[in-house]
């Protein structure tokens, strides 16, 4: 586990897999995600029959993540796949605390990985 700024707070994150931009490989990592709309009801595209829903996340993760050199595009997390917009390391100096993320559902794990 990372030490750091957060210290011992990483052993209460949750567990996410992270999957290389061609699917290839993938390895486990630890993070927060919560909705980044105060309301839980999804946010829809469009209001016409089969609306995609456009629920976005904010994603706390170690500071070691790198996203595969953030060409990663898929995560998955209890069943979930989320595809990742942006990757922003947060400096406390010149040390990095975190990365904040945001991640788009996209979709559920249909098959184990």
């Amino acid at each position: 586990m990372s030490a750091g700024l957060f210290g011992e707070v990483w052993r209460f994150a949750g567990a996410l897999t992270v999957f290389s931009l061609d699917g290839s490989e993938s390895r486990e990592f630890r993070g927060f995600l919560e909705p980044l709309s105060l309301t839980q009801e999804p946010e829809f595209s469009r209001e016409r029959p089969f609306a995609l829903p456009r629920e976005r996340f904010r994603l706390i993760s170690e500071p070691g993540e790198d996203f595969y050199g953030g060409s990663a595009i898929k995560i998955s997390r209890g069943g979930e796949i989320y595809e990742l917009l942006t990757v922003k390391p947060i400096y406390f100096g010149e040390t990095v605390t975190h990365r904040e993320s945001v991640l788009l559902r996209t979709g559920e794990v249909t098959a184990d990985v």
